[in-house]
């Protein structure tokens, strides 16, 4: 009984015409984002920013690779859902950064989606603001597992998944050494991912400000996101302390929704080698007999670039003139 109710109630979340679109509603993606409330689109300084605000990877230090595991309503009778992300980070040169990400949702035995992404991200150094844009394209798929009730329904009569192709763009400046503003536009071209008829996945707007300033022993970082994706609005505020020569994070943050707690905690393997474990803990407001969501990711850390950038001789003046 409790499955045909989990059933019926995805199906009403993903299929119910007018103004309700739930496929590639961002569920939360990112251990280090989650802990922060999602507010992280000016934050954005990791592999993380292939979803949020892909202008962030111009604030990468090293070369990098993600792996995030979530485990959505642990203990709610029944629920079988699961949430799986892989991103990357590169520095080809300086100016140029490069970064690949893919996420699943799957209800087991029901349904999945799937996002592939290639994001790319240029800081032309025109002003004193480090003004960076990026781009990221994406290809969303999403299906139902053929059972009973989509043998029964006709909006599965002719397939039971669909792709396009969609398109999201960032901006990100410093307008003094300790305030970033970022800027995300995702799903732009508002791609048609419907079965039977039109289902737009509308554009999503968001706009974040991240403070930093030093505290002893390390950094504090407020955030604050604001966002709206189909009429409907939201608000997320964290705040982040980086310690221990920022091999330790400690996080906090909510939104409408949710109230989350996180932590960040980085060891050297080698001189050129480094993990990184973080994890982040979700209390919804909304959901009872539930134990949390909870999101853990262990990445890689290892420096250097594509392509080294050979430092340009210097200039005799007197020469010149």
């Amino acid at each position: 009984m409790f499955r045909k109710n989990l059933i019926i109630i995805i199906f009403v979340l993903l299929l119910l015409p007018g103004s309700l679109r739930s496929a590639f509603k961002d569920p939360g993606w990112g251990a280090r984002p989650l802990g922060l409330g999602g507010a992280f689109t000016a934050v954005s300084d990791d592999s993380n920013a292939v979803i949020f605000n892909p202008a962030g990877l111009s604030r990468i230090k090293a070369n990098q690779l993600d792996f995030m595991y979530g485990m959505p309503f642990a203990g709610l009778e029944g629920v079988d859902l699961g949430y799986y992300l892989v991103t990357g980070a590169m520095n080809i040169n300086e100016d140029f950064k490069f970064g690949v990400g893919y996420t699943n949702f799957t209800a087991k035995d029901l349904y999945r989606e799937d996002t592939a992404m290639l994001s790319f991200a240029y800081s032309p150094g025109l002003t004193d603001f480090r003004e960076s844009a990026g781009i990221t394209f994406k290809y969303l798929y999403h299906g139902f597992t053929p059972c009973e009730y989509t043998e029964e329904d006709a909006v599965f009569a002719d397939r039971t998944s669909r792709a396009a192709f969609s398109l999201d763009a960032g901006l990100m400046i410093e307008f003094i050494e300790q305030l970033k503003i970022g800027l995300a536009l995702k799903d732009i071209n508002q791609p048609d991912v419907g079965l039977e008829r039109r289902d737009i996945v509308p554009a999503t707007l968001s706009l974040g400000f991240a403070f930093s300033h030093d505290i002893s022993p390390g950094s504090l970082t407020y955030a604050l996101d604001t966002s709206v994706r189909d009429g409907e609005y939201s608000v997320s505020f964290g705040a982040e302390s980086l310690l221990m020569d920022e091999s330790l994070g400690v996080r906090t943050g909510f939104n409408l929704t949710e109230f989350a707690l996180g932590a960040t905690y980085g060891y050297e393997l080698s001189e050129d080698l480094s993990l990184e474990t973080s994890y982040s803990f979700i209390w919804p407001f909304y959901i009872r007999e539930t134990y949390g969501t909870h999101r853990i990711s262990v990445g890689v850390r290892f420096p250097g670039s594509i392509f080294q950038r050979k430092p340009r001789p210097a200039v005799d003046m007197r020469r010149v003139r």
